[in-house]
């Protein structure tokens, strides 16, 4: 019987959890800044009205990113393999995925 909770639709969820909780700075940017260009001026975090919408925005676009990604490198392997992955390869790919995402950080608002 198949858990369901490791499957690999789980595993990208846990690997975006992890990627919010190391990569806070990241995903609420806007959160620590106001103004822009000479008249950016740094502050200490704070919910504001602005940030937000921003902030699940990109956190969403990076779940689509991450489970697209993993889903295709799986169907690659399951075409090579002539079998479905295993749960080791599974979560590997997941792992690696997730190791470029934390450092690409391809939907950085402010660089």
């Amino acid at each position: 019987m198949k858990k369901i909770w490791l499957s690999i639709g789980f595993l990208t969820v846990y690997a975006l959890i992890c990627l919010i909780i190391f990569d806070w700075h990241y995903f609420f940017i806007l959160c620590y800044r106001s103004g822009a260009g000479i008249f950016t001026k740094f502050h200490s975090f704070r919910l504001t009205s602005g940030c937000l919408p921003w902030a699940f925005l990109v956190i969403f676009f990076t779940w689509i990113i991450l489970f697209l990604l993993t889903k295709f490198i799986v169907w690659i392997f399951k075409a090579f393999l002539k079998r479905p992955a295993s749960l080791r390869l599974n979560i590997a790919i997941v792992f690696l995925i997730t190791w470029l995402l934390h450092f690409i950080k391809p939907l950085q608002l402010v660089t």
